[in-house]
């Protein structure tokens, strides 16, 4: 594809050159409130960089455009993963809240003879991470 391309921009440019050689006659023309004259060649080769130069603007707006787009849904992305982690943020919390209320209705419930009724509970079980030495951890 980019052969093609190119052998499509060289074929171009050849015949511009050739145009721009052969061509004798003049041009004239007024443009912001002047006249102006130059050799029809001239005006070719003019013609064609104003050519490119709107083919470059062109594909500078799409490429923007391109570059919102893919910005705008990196930035939907986030605002989703986002979104699912307040979810569980306030799941947890509620499960935390439901766990404590749980807790205080034993303590207030146990019987008189019961440590949880004096305020002693015991610590929870700890986990194989928590017995871990703390050289082989790799939370910090």
């Amino acid at each position: 594809m980019a052969i093609i391309g190119l052998l499509m921009a060289a074929a171009a440019a050849a015949f511009t050159a050739d145009v721009a050689y052969e061509s004798t006659g003049r041009l004239y023309f007024g443009a912001f409130n002047r006249n102006f004259s130059m050799a029809t060649g001239w005006a070719a080769i003019v013609a064609v960089l104003i050519g490119v130069g709107g083919t470059l603007g062109l594909g500078l707006l799409f490429a923007g455009m391109r570059r919102a787009r893919r910005r705008h849904a990196v930035v939907a992305e986030h605002q989703r993963t986002a979104a699912e982690l307040e979810d569980d943020r306030r799941r947890l919390a509620a499960e935390l809240d439901r766990e404590r209320a749980a807790r205080l209705r034993a303590e207030q419930t146990a019987p008189a003879g019961d440590p949880r009724s004096q305020g002693q509970v015991s610590a929870p079980a700890r986990s194989s991470f928590d017995q871990m030495p703390s050289g082989e951890r790799t939370d910090a």
